[in-house]
């Protein structure tokens, strides 16, 4: 998995996705947990959104975490927002601008 690689739209995304679904424990040879059943569900529920609703844009990355959850970039010029998708309840937000202080807050999952 080429966790640099830049995603370019919704079918790549689902790609990364779908890659991140094949990982088994210690993927990265540190012990890192595989990615659990219902943060790749709440990913792959995200991502419905993303394709049917044009306000929505794809994350430029997609990536595994070593605690089993899954992560979202995107990047607009200086900002950068990720969510993390810690379970099937919840996405952890958090936006950096540089010279302001980052936003952090919790969705849940319907």
């Amino acid at each position: 998995m080429n966790e640099s690689k830049p995603i370019s739209d919704y079918d790549n995304a689902i790609q990364a996705l779908d890659a991140i679904a094949k990982l088994e424990a210690d993927w990265d040879g540190l012990g890192s947990i595989k990615p659990t059943e219902d943060c790749l569900m709440a990913a792959w529920s995200y991502m419905r959104k993303v394709r049917d609703n044009p306000h929505l844009s794809v994350p430029v990355r997609i990536l595994p975490s070593p605690q089993g959850t899954i992560c979202f970039e995107w990047f607009n010029g200086k900002i950068r927002s990720e969510a993390e998708f810690v379970d099937g309840r919840a996405i952890e937000w958090m936006v950096t601008t540089p010279g302001i202080q980052s936003r952090f807050w919790n969705e849940t999952v319907p």
